[in-house]
């Protein structure tokens, strides 16, 4: 998310007889970028979920293996063949370092990288939720705005009300407008 597509998401349209050409370009542009940026997380967050199912399903893979020096299994011989085999050396593991290095390692010391991984895997996914939930609250905010009417308050506090006036040139703003609270300011002068 950029800076300027948020800071054209506080810019209010409404599509009326007023509405210009570059404003209706303006609104689709910001909303289609919203559409894009939520795509995008929800992506990213479909891919995270997956390494954190694949991380948990060999993390119980690593740990029952040490348990027997050898385990039958069904070994795949082409594409549509399978015969019987056995596993051996199971205490030995092959651990993908980066780029095209590996490193031979036993279960245990296996299954701690595995655990660093799948942390940072969990950290990542803490992160897309939480722009997400951002993403979405900005959209919201966003069609609050172009929605707005200008004759009710646009968004109502304890102190005050934002409105969505009109200025001198045409254009169209947010002003804030709170109660004069003069217990407050009493001792400001002095």
């Amino acid at each position: 998310l950029h800076w300027g597509s948020l800071r054209a998401a506080f810019v209010p349209w409404k599509v009326g007889p007023m509405t210009t050409p570059e404003q209706l370009l303006q609104r689709s542009y910001l909303e289609s970028n919203f559409a894009k940026d939520l795509d995008n997380e929800v992506a990213r967050l479909k891919q995270l979920e997956g390494f954190q199912a694949e991380y948990t399903s060999l993390k119980e893979l690593l740990e029952s293996l040490p348990h027997k020096t050898s385990h039958s299994l069904m070994v795949p011989f082409g594409k549509a063949a399978f015969m019987p085999g056995n596993l051996i050396h199971t205490n030995e593991i092959l651990v993908h370092l980066g780029e095209s290095y590996y490193s031979e390692r036993s279960a245990s010391q296996a299954l701690e990288v595995l655990e660093r991984r799948a942390q940072v895997v969990q950290e990542s996914l803490d992160s897309t939720y939480e722009n997400l939930t951002r993403l979405r609250a900005h959209s919201q905010a966003a069609k609050q705005v172009a929605s707005a009417d200008s004759s009710k308050p646009f968004l109502q506090t304890s102190t005050g009300a934002v409105h969505q006036v009109e200025g001198e040139g045409g254009e169209k703003f947010m002003e804030i407008r709170e109660e004069f609270d003069a217990s407050l300011h009493l001792g400001a002068g002095r």
